[in-house]
């Protein structure tokens, strides 16, 4: 009697078992508009995505790179998954998405402009792909929560949107490596949440605007490898968190503002290539190192490296294009 008990026992937990896996793949329902974007984006794609297969699992919550809240879509992530194709407009229908991560891939083509539309969209990354085309120039009317957007390693062009400063809690901007030139737009300075910006490499120019000052919570910007040109603006004094400034590789001229070179907050500075000249004292009270070589061969830096406790790399060129004096640090 106790093995013919077991034995029931067991064939009746198993059949439990079997009914609830049953009765939970019944009670998926999808989201007929998620279930059709996910679908229409991978019929775009040149290579299938192993696990995404309506034919055997409408689940597609369980898909690869796919999280749900519900039946809805919220996060999409294949990076570094060697996709290949072009971006679909049905994955604008992911209404509720909160993260779009295709970074790291082989896409190429231009990005549906409905896709700058998703309204819920916190983060955007698509950088290191082989993208082309303009930035979608009214891409800040629906990301009001957009925090991180990265298009950075593409080929885009054209200007950067003029409306990016209607992205109001944007963080992270990343648009470098790409083929991008004008100016900088003046609703850039709106986004007081900013805290990095990363322009480098791209054909960005005229003279820097006043109006970077206003960003009181930029932490990083790099600005090297453009075009900019003129005098750096003295706005540095507005900028009490920037650690990081890089601006190399541009046509930068005359002496450092004295907001500059008074930072208490800045670690990292590089001018490198520029034309810059004139006498400077450095407060290099945070400053871990600095990098000025191939500026005019009549610059005179005075600096004083005995004070700065904190430097630890320091690149200033030949010794005959420059002189080394003493400052307060």
């Amino acid at each position: 009697m106790g093995f013919r008990s077991l034995f029931l026992s067991t064939i009746l937990i198993a059949f439990i078992s079997f009914g609830s896996t049953t009765q939970k793949s019944q009670n998926f329902t999808s989201s007929p508009n998620d279930l059709k974007a996910l679908i229409g984006f991978s019929r775009c794609l040149e290579s299938a995505i192993p696990d995404w297969n309506s034919s055997t699992s409408s689940d597609y919550c369980t898909w690869s790179g796919v999280t749900c809240v519900g039946t809805r879509v919220v996060r999409l992530e294949l990076g570094s998954t060697q996709l290949t194709g072009k971006i679909c407009e049905s994955l604008a229908c992911l209404d509720q998405l909160r993260v779009l991560k295709l970074s790291k891939n082989l896409f190429t083509g231009s990005l549906p402009h409905s896709l700058f539309h998703l309204p819920n969209l916190e983060i955007m990354d698509f950088s290191n792909n082989q993208f082309e085309g303009s930035i979608n120039t009214t891409m800040c009317s629906s990301f009001t929560q957009l925090r991180v957007f990265k298009l950075s390693s593409n080929y885009f062009s054209g200007e950067i949107p003029r409306n990016l400063g209607d992205c109001s809690s944007l963080q992270h901007l990343s648009i470098n490596k790409n083929n991008l030139s004008g100016s900088l737009p003046e609703s850039i300075f709106l986004l007081q949440n900013l805290n990095e910006l990363y322009l480098q490499d791209n054909k960005l120019s005229r003279p820097l605007s006043e109006g970077v000052g206003k960003l009181s919570n930029l932490l990083e910007f790099d600005i090297s490898n453009n075009e900019f040109s003129g005098i750096l603006p003295n706005i540095f004094g507005g900028l009490t968190r920037l650690k990081v400034f890089y601006a190399g590789s541009n046509r930068f001229t005359g002496p450092l503002p004295a907001s500059l070179v008074n930072s208490v907050s800045l670690q990292m500075l590089n001018l490198k290539i520029n034309s810059l000249a004139g006498s400077v004292n450095f407060n290099c009270s945070a400053l871990k190192n600095i990098v000025l070589i191939n500026n005019q061969s009549n610059c005179s830096v005075l600096f004083s490296l005995m004070n700065c406790l904190r430097l630890e790399g320091i690149c200033l060129g030949s010794s005959d294009h420059f002189n080394y004096g003493e400052t307060t640090c």
